[in-house]
Protein backbone atom coordinates (compact mmCIF):
# COMPACT_ATOMS: atom_id res chain seq x y z
CA UNK A 1 0.00 0.00 0.00
CA UNK A 2 1.50 3.37 -0.89
CA UNK A 3 0.24 6.54 0.46
CA UNK A 4 1.57 10.05 0.73
CA UNK A 5 2.20 12.25 4.19
CA UNK A 6 2.16 16.12 4.05
CA UNK A 7 5.32 17.70 6.00
CA UNK A 8 4.96 21.36 5.97
CA UNK A 9 7.46 23.27 6.21
CA UNK A 10 9.34 24.68 9.81
CA UNK A 11 7.47 22.15 11.63
CA UNK A 12 8.53 19.41 14.10
CA UNK A 13 7.86 15.73 13.85
CA UNK A 14 8.21 12.32 16.25
CA UNK A 15 8.86 9.68 13.42
CA UNK A 16 8.54 6.23 15.53
CA UNK A 17 8.47 2.60 14.95
CA UNK A 18 8.65 -0.80 16.50
CA UNK A 19 9.54 -3.98 15.02
CA UNK A 20 6.32 -6.15 14.38
CA UNK A 21 5.48 -8.35 17.70
CA UNK A 22 8.04 -6.21 19.46
CA UNK A 23 11.11 -8.23 17.38
CA UNK A 24 14.31 -6.57 16.95
CA UNK A 25 15.07 -4.39 14.33
CA UNK A 26 18.61 -3.79 15.37
CA UNK A 27 20.57 -7.65 16.13
CA UNK A 28 24.07 -6.40 15.94
CA UNK A 29 26.14 -3.33 15.77
CA UNK A 30 26.09 -2.99 11.72
CA UNK A 31 21.84 -2.60 11.59
CA UNK A 32 22.65 0.73 13.78
CA UNK A 33 25.14 1.80 11.92
CA UNK A 34 23.26 0.62 8.41
CA UNK A 35 20.11 2.67 9.52
CA UNK A 36 22.03 5.80 10.24
CA UNK A 37 23.23 6.04 6.86
CA UNK A 38 20.02 5.64 5.61
CA UNK A 39 19.03 8.52 7.59
CA UNK A 40 21.34 10.35 6.33
CA UNK A 41 20.69 9.76 3.10
CA UNK A 42 16.92 10.10 2.85
CA UNK A 43 16.58 12.65 5.84
CA UNK A 44 19.05 15.19 6.58
CA UNK A 45 18.56 16.55 2.65
CA UNK A 46 14.56 17.43 4.22
CA UNK A 47 14.77 17.85 7.53
CA UNK A 48 17.65 18.93 10.32
CA UNK A 49 16.98 15.76 13.15
CA UNK A 50 17.26 17.07 16.99
CA UNK A 51 17.51 14.43 18.65
CA UNK A 52 16.94 10.85 17.87
CA UNK A 53 17.31 6.96 19.61
CA UNK A 54 17.91 3.56 18.37
CA UNK A 55 16.65 0.97 20.71
CA UNK A 56 17.00 -2.98 19.74
CA UNK A 57 13.37 -3.09 19.38
CA UNK A 58 12.05 0.15 18.16
CA UNK A 59 13.05 3.96 17.25
CA UNK A 60 12.53 7.20 18.00
CA UNK A 61 13.39 10.77 15.51
CA UNK A 62 12.80 14.25 16.06
CA UNK A 63 12.99 16.45 12.85
CA UNK A 64 11.78 19.64 11.66
CA UNK A 65 11.32 19.54 7.82
CA UNK A 66 13.93 22.80 6.21
CA UNK A 67 12.34 25.63 4.95
CA UNK A 68 12.08 26.20 1.15
CA UNK A 69 13.69 23.36 0.46
CA UNK A 70 10.93 20.84 -0.77
CA UNK A 71 11.68 19.91 -4.45
CA UNK A 72 8.93 20.83 -7.09
CA UNK A 73 8.80 17.28 -7.32
CA UNK A 74 7.77 16.49 -4.26
CA UNK A 75 5.11 19.41 -3.86
CA UNK A 76 5.38 19.32 0.36
CA UNK A 77 4.42 15.38 0.14
CA UNK A 78 6.89 12.26 0.59
CA UNK A 79 5.80 8.94 -0.32
CA UNK A 80 6.08 6.81 2.68
CA UNK A 81 7.95 3.90 0.78
CA UNK A 82 10.63 6.10 -0.34
CA UNK A 83 11.34 7.74 2.79
CA UNK A 84 11.01 4.45 5.24
CA UNK A 85 12.24 1.96 2.79
CA UNK A 86 14.70 1.35 5.55
CA UNK A 87 12.23 -0.36 8.11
Amino acid sequence: MKYSIAFEEGYFYHIYNRGNNSELLFKEEANYIYFLKLIRKYILPVADIYTYCLLNNHFHILIRIKENNLTPTTSGKISSPDVFQFI
